[in-house]
Order: C-alpha cells, then structure tokens, then sequence
C-alpha cells in the first residue's frame, strides 16, 4: 500500500515536512508518494518522488485541471486509479482536487456528485455532516444519495446501530426551507421513513447521527465555526487534530485537507487515509450500495 501526496497546499512547506516526518516512522516507511518538484527529492526522508514543475494554484479555476495535464493533482489521480498507489491526499485546491477526482477516478454507480464529510462531536458522540463543500449547486437525489452514503460508514465502519438521519434545514417545522430541502423531505421520507428524523436547526446537541445539506450551506458551517472557536477559543480547534476529510462518492480513497494544514494535519491527513484503505471503506460502501440497488436508483 502506497499513498500519493499533492505537494500544492497554501503551505506547501507543511506538506513536505509532513511527508517527511511521517516517511521516518516505520509504519510509512516507503509508503508515500510526494508528488511534487524535483527539487523536493532531498527533502522528504524515505517518501518517494513523482516529479513535476506543474501544479494547481489555490486561486486557479478548475478549468487549470484540464488545461494541465501534468499538473501534481492529476498525477497523484492517476497514479491511484493505475493502482501505484491505494489513497490520494490533497490540502491543494479543493475545488481543484474534488474536480480531478471525479474526472479522473470517476463516482461510484448510483452516486451522481461527490461530497465532503466532516465528523463532528455532538450529544450523539459524533454527528457527520455532509457535504461540508464539493457540490454547491445541489439537487434533492444528491442528498439522499449523501444520507445512504453516511448511513452505510456509519454502520460499517464506525459500527454504530440505528443511525438517524436529518437535514440541515433553518427550522424544524415541516413548512420550513427551501425548494431544495422541501424536495429532499420528500425523498427522505420515501426512501429512509424508518431513520429520517426530519429538519434539524443544530448540530452539536445530537438531533441525528447524520446531516445533509449542499455543499454551500455545509462549507458556510464549517468555516464560521472554525472561525469563530480561532476568535474565542485559539486554542480549541486546530486543523492538525482532524488532519482531513473524506471525499465519499468516488471510487477510490480521497482525503482533503485544509489548505492551511500544518505538518502535523498533513501527518493525520494520511494516516486517516491508511485507515480508510486498512478498514476497506470504499469497498464496504460498495458492496451495500449493491444491496440498496433501488434507493440509489431512486429519482427526483
């Protein structure tokens, strides 16, 4: 098992020394891959290299993913979908690095977009939140297909029986929302009536195990709760601590990191690959995925 690496971040330094530090320990010795400047080759113990002098910047459009091909996130898509190596982490561009995934690595079948997912503690232990910013413009289908996929890592990997799910919404009332929300109520109460715990105004105080939203309410959350425990509480939150999140939907193993992230987030970034790889996440969701065949069939 190997895990590739994008050098690009909003620190690329953290990045290589993370790598690096990380390459020492026995346990990743020889298992990751940096892809990144030739220059690097020096710098990052016994991690490999996959050289390349071309990269996605942080404030590029994702129309920089097509135009380069040689870019490191592309490189680092293809090397895991070519199966040089089982995971993928990025702190590079996000929009960038959800955009080559689902190019290059393709969504698993009955999942129409990507979405990142964040655990967060709550009154239920944990409450995953999803999705915290891969797929602003959202339809009604995508959350519930969210919801199944939160559902399924719940049961399977964090073994948690009678997961209840809920969306985001600015009210509990049934007369709350959207057209969106309003919409995947009533798939939700279609397709998931035994779990579905209706609208949910919070998060922390453990309504549901799950929470869907798009991802442009979901990253709004996301950074303004960031934000405000770094303004209060400096020293509450740190983005080494969760080192990354999943990308669920895609067909192989994506983690994404703040763009931020320090050595230390980076280290955690790719040990929570490691994990999603040892523990088989995707293939769980696989295999359930195609015992659910007709709720990830459903339509809008």
């Amino acid at each position: 098992m190997r895990i590739v690496v994008d050098w690009m971040a909003d620190q690329p330094e953290a990045v290589t020394n993370g790598v690096r530090e990380l390459s020492l320990e026995e346990e990743f010795r020889n298992k990751i891959v940096l892809v990144g400047p030739k220059r690097l080759s020096f710098l990052i113990g016994t991690a490999l290299l996959e050289p390349t002098e071309e990269w996605v910047g942080m404030e590029e459009e994702i129309e920089a993913v097509r135009k380069k091909r040689s870019a490191s996130i592309n490189l680092a898509c293809q090397m895991v979908k070519d199966g040089v190596a089982s995971a993928l982490v990025s702190a590079g561009n996000s929009k960038a690095t959800v955009f080559a995934a689902f190019q290059e690595l393709g969504m698993l079948s009955g999942i129409s977009r990507p979405a990142i997912g964040v655990l967060f503690p709550s009154a239920r232990s944990q409450t995953l939140v999803l999705d915290c910013g891969a797929t602003v413009d959202a339809k009604p289908i995508f959350l519930l297909q969210w919801a199944m996929l939160g559902k399924i890592f719940m049961q399977t990997v964090l073994e948690k029986e009678n997961v209840l799910v809920g969306i985001l919404n600015n009210g509990t009332e049934s007369t709350k929302g959207n057209k969106l929300t309003k919409e995947a109520r009533l798939l939700f109460e279609q397709y998931l009536s035994e779990e579905f715990v209706g609208y949910q105004e919070y998060i922390f105080s453990g309504g549901a195990d799950i929470l869907v939203c798009d991802g442009f309410v979901g990253n709004l959350v996301l950074k303004n709760l960031e934000d405000g425990l770094s303004f209060f509480h400096p020293d509450s939150i740190s983005y080494a601590r969760y080192g990354g999140a999943l990308l669920f939907g895609i067909n192989y193993p994506v983690i994404i990191c703040h763009g931020k992230s320090n050595a230390e987030a980076i280290k955690n970034g790719i040990r929570l690959a490691k994990r999603v790889v040892d523990q088989q996440v995707i293939s769980k969701i696989k295999d359930r995925i195609n015992k659910e065949r007709s709720i990830f069939c459903a339509e809008a």
